[in-house]
């Protein structure tokens, strides 16, 4: 089994890459005014601070700004909402979902949930 790794690849674009342990790289992460937000198995969020880093990883990036813990379920999704992308944070919020068919809606500046809902499954049985 491959372990993955998160490494920057450029201070400049403060481009994160995700690469598993023979350096493939799996995928790419982007910034939005100098946080990132990673999601996964074990159902946390957690925010970084990317503004700080000259080279390689530094302690402002290893060290979390915050860990979201909200969702029972491992995380399937994370979307920065557009309204973060404006130079003063006004509202930042990051939308999330989870295997349990929960969706958040996160206030970054407090680390706390602002609106939870539940997907509902439409599928309908084939022999009806």
């Amino acid at each position: 089994m491959l372990m993955k790794t998160i490494t920057t690849v450029t201070a400049e674009t403060k481009k994160i890459a995700l690469e598993d342990t023979q350096r493939f790289i799996l995928r790419y992460f982007k910034s939005h005014y100098g946080l990132v937000a990673s999601g996964a198995q074990d159902t946390n969020i957690i925010t970084h601070n990317l503004n700080n880093i000259e080279s390689g990883l530094t302690s402002d990036f290893i060290n979390p700004i915050m860990t979201l813990t909200e969702h029972p379920s491992l995380i399937s999704n994370l979307y920065f909402n557009q309204t973060t992308l404006v130079s003063v944070c006004e509202y930042c919020t990051i939308v999330s979902s989870s295997l349990d068919n929960s969706i958040c809606v996160w206030d970054i500046r407090i680390g706390k949930v602002v609106d939870k809902k539940y997907r509902v499954n439409n599928m309908k049985e084939e022999n009806q």
